[in-house]
């Protein structure tokens, strides 16, 4: 597995035309998690795996989701 770098998830960002602090990743893993706060992104954790929920939960995200369905676009 590779670590996630927030030079990326700057980069993706950038090519949405948007700025990190405006942007939200949802993630799966610490690596991602990690990335996401030092590229300045908001965090939605998706804690699907109860033995990893711990974990993510941890690392104090600004959000956490058990299901993707429970994600809601704002209007």
């Amino acid at each position: 597995m590779h670590k996630q770098s927030p030079y990326r998830v700057g980069q993706a960002a950038e090519a949405l035309g948007a700025f990190p602090r405006r942007c939200v990743m949802v993630c799966g893993s610490v690596a991602e998690i990690e990335a996401a706060r030092a590229a300045g992104v908001a965090v939605i954790a998706y804690a699907a795996d109860p033995l990893r929920r711990a974990e993510l939960l941890a690392l104090d995200p600004d959000a956490a989701v058990e299901h993707l369905a429970e994600l809601r676009l704002a209007g």
